[in-house]
C-alpha cells in the first residue's frame, strides 16, 4: 500500500476563501475518496497513494471578492521495483531483401524496463538510419539488406 501525501495550502481573505484543490485541472470531491481529506488548515492530504493519484494539483482560495490559484505541483507515483518481464516476445520472421519489418517486443516492470536490441552475438545494432525502437520496445527496419 502506499504513503501519505500532504500538500499544504495557507489563504487569506475577508470572508475567509474557500479552499477548493485541483487534480489536472479538475476540482476534488472529498466525498467521492475517503484517502482524500481537507484539513482545517487547507492541507490536502492523500492516504494510501496509487498511481491513479499522480498529476497535477493545484490549490484555489476563492470566496465573494474572487478567486487565486497556486502554482501547480506534480504528484508521481513509483511502485514498488519488480522484475522486468515480456508481454511480447520476439518471433522468428522472414522477410524479402528491401522489404520493411517490425520484430514486435514489449516488456513490462517497475519502474518501466528499457529494451535494447542486439545481433547474433550480443554486438550492438550498428547506427543506421534504417533501424529504429518502436514506442513498445520493437524492432523496425527498412529496406531490409542481406546480413
Amino acid at each position: 500500500s502506499g504513503n501519505t501525501v500532504y500538500f499544504t495550502c495557507r489563504a487569506e481573505g475577508n470572508p475567509k476563501p474557500q479552499i477548493i484543490w485541483l487534480r489536472n485541472n479538475n476540482a476534488l470531491n472529498m466525498r467521492d475518496d475517503s484517502r482524500l481529506n481537507l484539513l482545517e488548515d487547507g492541507t490536502l492530504m492523500i492516504q494510501d497513494t496509487r498511481e491513479t493519484d499522480q498529476g497535477v494539483y493545484q490549490c484555489m482560495a476563492k470566496n465573494v471578492a474572487g478567486e487565486v490559484k497556486t502554482s501547480e505541483v506534480t504528484l508521481r507515483y513509483f511502485g514498488a521495483p519488480s522484475r522486468p518481464s515480456f508481454v511480447i516476445q520476439p518471433q522468428n520472421t522472414e522477410v524479402l531483401v528491401g522489404e520493411s519489418v517490425t520484430l514486435e517486443c514489449s516488456a513490462t516492470g517497475q519502474p518501466q524496463p528499457r529494451i535494447t536490441w542486439t545481433k547474433g552475438d550480443r554486438t550492438p545494432l550498428p547506427n543506421d538510419v534504417r533501424i529504429s525502437i518502436t514506442p513498445s520496445g520493437g524492432l523496425y527496419m527498412q529496406n531490409v539488406v542481406q546480413g
